[in-house]
């Protein structure tokens, strides 16, 4: 009968020593953030300060200055290659390219990079179109 006592203990140890071991995980691994070393100032898109923190822009993602050489990751907002990824030019032609398959299809709108050229283009007054 004794053996089976150690053998309880044995086990609730293990698994005490399992649950410290997901809650160190879970607290300490996952709340920590992601953090690089200030970029180039030519790489920044852009730098703002918004009540009394300073945030930079960093190809799509978004950081917040936490030290003079640190920057600390807040969140992606775009994916600085996206055009690249999905849209193709072919003899004048854009085309949305379907990234699983590789096919493309013609758009039938397609923008211009800046908004007063869009809407001098097409003279509608509206920006979706062009």
């Amino acid at each position: 009968m004794r053996w089976i006592n150690g053998r309880v203990w044995v086990s609730a140890l293990l698994f005490l020593l399992l649950c410290s071991a997901w809650l160190f995980v879970a607290v300490v691994v996952r709340g920590t953030q992601q953090s690089i070393h200030m970029p180039d100032e030519s790489l920044v898109e852009l730098t703002i300060e918004h009540e009394g923190t300073t945030y930079k822009l960093v190809n799509g993602d978004l950081y917040r200055v936490a030290s003079p050489d640190r920057l600390v990751f807040m969140e992606k907002l775009y994916d600085k290659d996206f055009r690249e990824k999905n849209y193709t030019q072919h003899d004048g032609q854009i085309f949305r390219v379907d990234t699983e398959t590789g096919k493309r299809y013609p758009t039938r709108r397609h923008f211009s990079a800046c908004r007063s050229q869009r809407t001098a283009a097409c003279g509608c007054g509206r920006t979706a179109c062009c």
